[in-house]
């Protein structure tokens, strides 16, 4: 289906949904890698486990960022190519550090608002 050069844009995409076999697969094999990593350093073990903590707050957040972090990433002339990668990172660098910091300022609300 996505060789056929004259199928339609629905048909092409179908491949690519959250639910479809094939996200699925990719999903799978993601976390079997991942799951196989082994971190000794203290510092990485904190940073990663911040990150869980802060993990749905970030996902709440980033709705609100990401049209910031391409404006930035528009800014600094990235070339079209590393724009969606660099845009990503600025997006996830920003959300990390407002809901870590919010964490330490307010942790009762952060909580409620963060998870």
């Amino acid at each position: 289906m996505t060789a056929n050069a004259l199928c339609s844009e629905e048909q092409m995409e179908m491949f690519f949904l959250y639910c479809s076999p094939n996200v699925l697969l990719m999903t799978i094999s993601l976390f079997l890698m991942v799951r196989q990593i082994k971190f000794t350093s203290q510092k990485w073990v904190r940073a990663f486990a911040n990150i869980t903590k802060c993990g749905l707050g970030i996902y709440v957040l980033h709705y609100f960022i990401v049209g910031l972090g391409y404006w930035m990433a528009d800014i600094m002339q990235i070339p079209i190519s590393l724009k969606i990668p660099v845009t990503a990172v600025i997006v996830f660098l920003i959300c990390w550090g407002v809901v870590a910091l919010s964490f330490r300022l307010f942790p009762k609300a952060s909580k409620w608002v963060f998870g």
